[in-house]
């Protein structure tokens, strides 16, 4: 299951993937608007400030916050810029002494213009530390304030003047971070039952394919001996009863295979059994969902193949439904069996996406689907282009 609390991995999963996109790029944004603020009043300072301490802070300050937008609103590349931002402001309070070269001429209520970037470094810190780094952040960093808005480098601000502004800074990181973690946490268990109900589906499809086989051979043995009981009854030469000996020896070894073959009966299942239960598992989990059957012929698929093959392909239409577009939209699955293996086509006319920039760990298209084909010989095939929809092709063949 994702940890929530654990330190944020981009794309991990489908909801937890999109919640840390949405939160990085409403930091971004936050950044933005914040950081002119701050920079405003840090102009309004040089006066009071050393020019050299005070413009290596500001361009590392702008530097953070350009890394920020760039890495959130362009490349979606993690929360390293995030991380960074946190760490820079922890290190401009505790250098903060060096930007005033002159405490004397500091006016009365003077208020450090990195007060104004508190705020959004404690969110900074959850979204990019791991769950303690960031409850000792969010907790340390007003006590940092206060004590420095009570040095003279401060400001010598009033003991209650300082704690009530360490308070406030408090609470925004505080309950934000609190709405980010919630956020993250229901987006964790929604990716948890998603995977879990494919997962279930697969096992489902399994188990229904498996027992359609075993009724496929206990029909045929029903058939081969009620037809050698009836020939029997009606035979009246000796030809007739030599040909009923033959059909009756073969019944016999037919039943012992079958009974020699009880502890492998699980291994394999035809594949006209399993296409029937795939196309029903596809048609109760998702109604919508066209599925088009074309089986043109028929051999042993082993199980560990069906069932893998049936998670992804039930994961990939699963991603159809969530993030191709609305349901009004088409989309099909085909299942077609040839001589020496079968292909199963999962296809929408959706907004489609760009291949290339799917994250090497996300959980719906790399871990449950391509990986889980691969594992049983198989291969992946993703064509997909914006705005026209996508097909996504798996591959078996039983010489892979």
């Amino acid at each position: 299951m994702n940890n929530p609390f654990a330190r944020a991995k981009t794309s991990k999963s489908f909801a937890l993937s999109q919640i840390n996109t949405l939160l990085g790029r409403a930091q971004a944004a936050a950044l933005v608007l914040t950081g002119a603020e701050a920079l405003i009043h840090a102009f309004g300072q040089t006066q009071y400030l050393d020019s050299f301490w005070f413009y290596a802070a500001v361009a590392l300050f702008v530097t953070t916050v350009l890394g920020v937008q760039v890495s959130q609103w362009f490349f979606n590349s993690g929360n390293t810029w995030l991380l960074i931002h946190a760490l820079l402001i922890i290190v401009m309070l505790l250098g903060w002494r060096f930007q005033v070269y002159d405490v004397a001429v500091l006016p009365a209520k003077y208020e450090p213009w990195i007060w104004w970037t508190l705020g959004m470094a404690g969110l900074s810190a959850v979204l990019s530390f791991a769950i303690l780094p960031a409850i000792a952040y969010v907790a340390g960093l007003p006590i940092f304030w206060a004590f420095l808005r009570m040095s003279e480098w401060g400001g010598a601000a009033s003991w209650t003047m300082a704690w009530q502004e360490a308070a406030y800074t408090f609470l925004v990181s505080g309950t934000f971070g609190a709405v980010i973690l919630l956020l993250r946490s229901q987006a964790s268990k929604a990716d948890l039952a998603s995977e879990l109900s494919a997962k279930a589906s697969g096992d489902q499809a399994r188990v229904d394919a498996i027992e359609r086989e075993r009724y496929r051979i206990d029909s045929l043995m029903h058939d081969k001996v009620f037809t050698t009981l009836i020939l029997a009854s009606q035979a009246k030469s000796v030809e007739d009863e030599n040909i009923v000996t033959g059909l009756a020896q073969e019944a016999i070894q037919a039943i012992n295979r079958a009974g020699n073959d009880s502890s492998t009966e699980h291994d394999s299942l035809s594949v006209s059994s399993y296409f029937l239960s795939l196309e029903e598992s596809i048609s109760q989990a998702f109604s919508s969902v066209k599925v088009v059957l074309a089986s043109g012929s028929d051999f042993g698929v082993p199980a560990d193949v069906a069932s893998a093959i049936a998670e992804a392909t039930l994961q990939a239409v699963q991603n159809s439904v969530q993030h191709a577009g609305p349901a009004s939209l088409e989309r099909s699955v085909r299942l077609k069996a040839h001589h020496d293996g079968f292909k199963i086509v999962i296809v929408d006319n959706g907004k489609g996406f760009r291949v290339s920039r799917v994250a090497k760990d996300r959980l719906g298209v790399r871990l449950s689907i391509i990986s889980k084909v691969e594992q049983v010989g198989g291969r992946v095939f993703i064509d997909s282009r914006i705005g026209e929809g996508t097909n996504v092709i798996i591959d078996w063949h039983q010489d892979a």
